[in-house]
């Protein structure tokens, strides 16, 4: 997931510069808003799957060594929501560095790292914490740096996007999803193979996610449509 956000950060690059070199507002922020949406799409069906699969995964990869794997899943559990304000960090960095203004990216990226130095050292002391300090300090520091670079953003280019669209929608397709798979999961895990369950699992989420993205308009359906069409009538 982080790769993929992070190509999608890069990639912005070039439109966003250009509409800003342009003068183009209104086209700079629709870019700004595409690339909010496609990062909610991609980082909170990361985030709430991870986190519902996080033992299963590791199970897999690891099964080996149980003991390791019970230290590691809380862990992945708390890192995997840190998925989300890491890939609007990106994004928001990406566009900073768009419109000439990457000095304030980095000087977020440089409070952050204080902020997550700081607190592993004070959370990882305490013993009740111990090494879950690490993944909680992340969850911290990139909230700040994201906060940061949408304050410097919106000074920049104005209001960057649409919260209620681009953000909240994803957020409650992927939360509804996850309630469907949970549900799904404790109904039939106790009649299938553990590893068949989560195999459906992960389908039944990605279906399920895919369709409400669909209902909910944060994928146009209608225009990957008109594209697919026009790319098969072209030679």
């Amino acid at each position: 997931p982080s790769f993929i956000m992070v190509s999608l950060s890069t990639s912005l690059v070039p439109a966003v510069s250009s509409a800003f070199t342009l003068k183009k507002t209104g086209e700079l922020r629709k870019t700004v808003s595409k690339a909010f949406r496609f990062t909610s799409v991609f980082a909170f069906g990361s985030a709430f799957f991870l986190f519902f699969a996080a033992d299963d995964v590791l199970s897999i990869l690891f099964g080996g060594d149980p003991g390791g794997v019970s230290v590691a899943v809380p862990l992945l559990k708390t890192l995997s929501f840190a998925l989300i304000p890491v890939g609007f960090t990106n994004v928001t960095a990406a566009a900073l560095n768009s419109v000439g203004k990457s000095h304030l990216s980095v000087f977020s990226v440089a409070v952050g790292a204080a902020v997550k130095t700081f607190l592993t050292y004070i959370l990882v002391g305490i013993p009740e914490v111990n090494v879950s300090g690490a993944p909680l300090s992340t969850g911290f520091a990139y909230p700040v740096m994201l906060i940061l670079n949408l304050v410097f953003l919106r000074k920049s280019t104005g209001r960057p996007t649409s919260f209620f669209g681009n953000v909240f929608l994803p957020a409650l397709s992927s939360a509804s999803a996850l309630f469907v798979v949970i549900a799904f999961f404790y109904c039939f895990s106790l009649r299938l193979p553990h590893f068949l369950s989560f195999l459906i699992s992960f389908f039944l989420f990605f279906i399920v996610y895919i369709s409400l993205l669909f209902a909910f308009g944060c994928i146009d359906f209608c225009g990957y449509l008109r594209n697919f069409t026009k790319m098969k009538k072209s030679p």
